[in-house]
């Protein structure tokens, strides 16, 4: 989309977080009572959201990920005799899910299901926790671009408005674009 301001991926995060309780504050409308975040703003998130979507996991990223997941529970530590090939192919699983995903994302759904789990995930857990992640970040990028529409619709509103201003303001103007409408159609 290429914003007006560019951020680097570090501060482009930070605005993102410091925006979506702003951008999800609501599932209603934006419209003429919403406060909008600035276009610049709104714009920069939209980039932020589409660049952290394209970064997909790298092979140290995932066994990184892995890694913390399966260290849930002392299992890495303590794997009980004759589970070594379960546990083996259980993080190879991890490892081909997480590698298809968005790096960002990915991130995010570890820490969250390290926060909550207290076994190592299977790999449905892991793929929703990697799915809602994904769905909020779109979900910020389609409200910062309701926001947007809302920022042009308000430009067209208002200059709307100072047109039919300056109109009455002048009402000889609209006698005369009518002269003009009329010659053009042949009506005098």
């Amino acid at each position: 989309m290429g914003s007006v301001i560019s951020l680097p991926p570090e501060r482009a995060v930070d605005l993102v977080k410091r925006l979506e309780p702003v951008l999800t504050a609501g599932t209603g409308p934006v419209d003429a009572w919403t406060a909008l975040v600035p276009a610049a703003e709104c714009r920069a998130v939209i980039d932020a959201v589409e660049a952290s979507m394209a970064a997909l996991c790298s092979e140290d990223d995932g066994r990184d990920a892995v890694r913390r997941l399966m260290a849930l529970g002392g299992l890495s530590s303590a794997i009980p005799k004759g589970r070594e090939e379960a546990v083996k192919q259980r993080s190879a699983d991890l490892r081909e899910l997480v590698m298809g995903a968005p790096r960002g994302c990915v991130a995010e759904a570890v820490a969250a299901l390290v926060q909550t789990l207290k076994w190592p995930p299977v790999v449905a857990e892991l793929h929703a926790a990697i799915e809602e992640a994904t769905a909020r970040r779109r979900f910020i990028a389609y409200r910062a671009l309701l926001h947007l529409s809302e920022h042009k619709r308000r430009a067209e509103e208002h200059e709307m408005k100072e047109r039919l201003a300056r109109e009455r303001a002048c009402p000889g103007a609209m006698a005369c674009v009518q002269a003009v409408v009329d010659r053009m159609l042949g009506r005098k």
